[in-house]
């Protein structure tokens, strides 16, 4: 609360109380002086002895003391009390109002959360009886710093000093803790994680699965040479065998076959090992790690549905683009490991990764993982599923539509790595 009084406000508030109290005190002092000079002056009268007019002289003297101490006690407290018991009393009228915001905004919060859909209801009850609490103890916390605040306005109209120095002095740690702190809150986790361990895994096993995928393509040839496909058609062996990964345009229809056939016939190849490879990690996860899991045979089935995604991914590039294909794999890899919020909160990434996360396929791979290993709000789980599946859109048109035309671009690429002789 910005008008909450701080530590400096209420020290400089006992500090005006206190020379308050000491001229008062000197002022009495002064009068009490002053009481004793009249009844000395008064028997030196009815005894008809001692100088008058000397006596007469200090009585004035302790007259214009006791006023100068009176005229001093009232111009401190105009000057310095006041003002801070304004200032506190203002400060507390405007925390009474906020707190009383606070507890309307709490309030429409749970009037409004009671139009959420019937598949969410025991969810908004919950909800509703815990915003309750929390608007209970805040007009709790407003009811007793409205009584403080009257008690003070009491004191500070009634003169009663010795109210004020109670006020100022008794039980100082509790008041203080109701100012700086009126409302406590306890954290409730609605899907929690068990330890760490678990937080980390779907991020870890989400980037075996890529790894997988690349070493698939790594030690596996990804194109179909012309003399195997003499062999599987029984042509024979009369045509040579075209050097590592190298298409040639048209090839393929001599010996019947389309640029698709070959695709998704060795990419079913490619899919089936990545499977494989998927089963294997979630199964350690899940059996050997012994990670969390609220649905296990939900979590096996995002590490399916990850090895065909990324299988698909990384071999498209790689029968695309051949060796520059896996260095975009690499590439990518690199980005998601840096940009898919898996160990960091993306809101605390760069501007760059801000932008790419939408479009990446780690972060839907990871929050669907999250979702099997805690549970899920509504339908996240099946919405991130989905989210992840559309990266096959843009995979499957390069390897079916748009690998032609980059073809020779491709050979021409090889040709010149091997011409190195390093490469």
């Amino acid at each position: 609360v910005e008008n909450m009084p701080d530590g400096e406000t209420k020290q400089a508030l006992l500090n005006a109380i206190d020379k308050q109290i000491a001229t008062l005190q000197s002022a009495q002092q002064d009068t009490q002086a002053l009481a004793q000079a009249l009844a000395d002056a008064s028997k030196q009268v009815s005894a008809n002895s001692g100088d008058l007019q000397s006596e007469r002289q200090k009585i004035l003297d302790r007259i214009a003391t006791a006023k100068k101490s009176i005229v001093s006690a009232r111009k401190e407290y105009t000057t310095n009390v006041k003002p801070q018991f304004d200032k506190l009393a203002d400060s507390m009228q405007d925390l009474i109002s906020q707190t009383g915001d606070v507890v309307a905004g709490i309030g429409g919060v749970t009037s409004q959360a009671g139009d959420v859909t019937h598949d969410v209801g025991k969810g908004i009850a919950s909800i509703r009886k815990t915003l309750n609490g929390v608007a209970r103890s805040l007009g709790k916390s407003a009811n007793k710093l409205d009584k403080l605040n009257t008690e003070f306005t009491n004191a500070v109209q009634n003169g009663d000093t010795d109210a004020i120095r109670k006020l100022a002095s008794t039980n100082t740690s509790a008041v203080a803790t109701l100012l700086s702190a009126p409302v406590a809150l306890d954290r409730v986790a609605v899907y929690p994680i068990a330890n760490y361990g678990s937080a980390m895994a779907p991020f870890y096993t989400v980037l075996s699965i890529w790894v997988g995928a690349i070493i698939l393509v790594a030690i596996m040839k990804t194109a179909v040479s012309d003399r195997e496909k003499g062999h599987v058609l029984g042509l024979g062996d009369e045509l040579p065998i075209q050097p590592r990964d190298r298409e040639v345009p048209g090839n393929a229809a001599r010996f019947g076959l389309k640029l698709h056939h070959e695709y998704f016939g060795r990419l079913g190849i490619f899919t089936l090992l990545a499977l494989l490879q998927g089963t294997i990690v979630c199964l350690g996860d899940l059996y050997y790690l012994g990670v969390q899991a609220e649905h296990p045979l939900q979590f096996l089935l995002v590490g399916w549905l990850c090895s065909i995604v990324f299988c698909n991914m990384v071999y498209t590039l790689t029968v695309s683009f051949g060796d520059i294909g896996k260095a975009l794999a690499v590439v990518l890899l690199v980005m998601q490991v840096a940009g898919s919020g898996g160990t960091f909160p993306i809101q605390t990434l760069p501007k760059f990764f801000q932008l790419c996360y939408p479009f990446l396929p780690f972060p839907h791979a990871i929050d669907a993982m999250h979702a099997a290993m805690a549970g899920s709000y509504g339908y996240e789980y099946w919405i991130d599923l989905g989210e992840l599946l559309l990266f096959l859109v843009p995979s499957l048109l390069l390897g079916l539509v748009l690998r032609k035309p980059v073809i020779r671009l491709n050979n021409w690429v090889l040709r010149n790595l091997e011409s190195t002789k390093v490469m």
